[in-house]
């Protein structure tokens, strides 16, 4: 039987999603988690190849200042080959692409079948990646999008998604913040939007 280990700040949800798993006759829960830390002090304790869960479903917002990219990228850290599937309310071609780019296997979102739910851990335990089959269609177009933007453009791009400012930006490239300006003109032209909340609404809902 394979396992799994659910990280969500939302007790009833969490609950209901590791019942609802369990009652497919295929998976045993092994452990949950409410906020970052919470999920890497549980998950080091299970570093054992006989121990380690085969898929471990992440949230996109949990409790604390990290969300659950920054939780992907570290339970990988400490267990190469890990295999995450992130599920989120919310389903912009953004929010995959972050996904995949931070080292999950599979994205699908809260609003999905349940068949499809237990299709995407399957798949995502046999180490193949899973993308909800409704947002595939978004996810390329949104690769294309990106094809457009420069190497620069696209880092800038990534830090405005997570809520750098300007200034941080700046100081997180290495360059001068009218430059940052320049490049934000930029990408709003290449992407079709007009200011920051165009952007967001676009990219992160």
């Amino acid at each position: 039987m394979k396992t799994f280990f659910i990280i969500d700040d939302h007790a009833l949800l969490k609950r209901g999603v590791s019942e609802f798993v369990e009652k497919s006759g295929k998976w045993k829960c092994s452990g949950s988690a409410s906020s970052f830390d919470e999920a890497i002090s549980k998950l080091k304790t299970m570093q054992s190849p006989e121990l380690f869960p085969n898929v471990i479903i992440v949230d996109v917002n949990i409790e604390g200042e990290k969300n659950g990219f920054a939780l992907v990228k570290e339970i990988l850290n400490f267990q190469k080959g890990a295999k995450c599937l992130v599920y989120s309310m919310y389903t912009s071609a953004g929010i995959i692409a972050q996904s995949f780019e931070c080292g999950a296997t599979g994205f699908i979102s809260k609003s999905a079948s349940e068949k499809e739910f237990l299709t995407a851990l399957l798949t995502v335990a046999d180490g193949s990646r899973y993308i909800e089959q409704s947002l595939v269609s978004s996810f390329i177009a949104y690769g294309n999008i990106l094809s457009s933007l420069t190497k620069r453009e696209r880092q800038v791009l990534d830090l405005i998604l997570q809520n750098k400012s300007n200034a941080e930006i700046a100081d997180s490239l290495g360059i001068q913040k009218r430059a940052i300006e320049n490049y934000i003109s930029r990408i709003y032209t290449k992407v079709g939007c007009k200011n920051h909340l165009e952007l967001e609404n676009k990219f992160l809902k």
